[in-house]
């Protein structure tokens, strides 16, 4: 799934914690996300299928996902697209990140064609920010903390710039995601 949409559906589940304490994404929406997703893309997929629309970028995708190799120790990246900050992803260990550097690339990928597609409706110019200054920002925002399913914590943080997710266990970060807030 590309970040973007990761991101809102991050947002709705972060509302739905803080407000009747479940993960609920709203999947309406998530399928209204794939159906605009899949429009922007000009894909017809009579389920809506994530894969159809995947599959019509196959190769571009594959392209770029090629080019770009985890570096070592690598255990997080920053995504941008142009001056525009897609997510941050970060791991506990850089074999967790090796491990998901595959999807990550893939789903980035994804969303540099969903942003060209957009880019071509409106002209959207924002500032670039470092990762740094964005982290800094969502990680000052308002904080819950949540069970999971399984094993660790679930920490979600809000600030004025974007949001961001954590699988926290045994005091060690395990997985954080941070995305930048729409208008943002």
């Amino acid at each position: 799934m590309p970040s973007s949409l990761k991101a809102a559906k991050v947002m709705r589940v972060s509302r739905n914690l803080r407000s009747w304490g479940n993960h609920d994404a709203n999947q309406s929406q998530v399928w209204r996300d794939l159906d605009e997703f899949s429009t922007l893309r000009r894909v017809r997929s009579p389920t809506s299928a994530m894969g159809d629309v995947f599959e019509a970028d196959a190769d571009v995708v594959r392209d770029i996902v090629q080019n770009i190799r985890p570096q070592p120790n690598q255990v997080g990246v920053a995504a941008f697209h142009g001056p525009r900050l897609i997510s941050v992803e970060v791991f506990g260990t850089a074999s967790l990140y090796e491990q998901e550097h595959p999807t990550l690339m893939h789903s980035f990928a994804t969303d540099v064609l969903m942003h060209r597609a957009r880019e071509d409706r409106e002209a959207v110019v924002t500032p670039i920010v470092s990762p740094l200054e964005f982290a800094s920002d969502v990680l000052r925002g308002r904080m819950t903390s949540h069970d999971t399913a399984g094993l660790g914590t679930d920490i979600r943080v809000s600030g004025s710039m974007g949001h961001s997710t954590a699988l926290v266990h045994d005091g060690d970060v395990v997985h954080l995601s941070m995305f930048r807030a729409r208008g943002q």
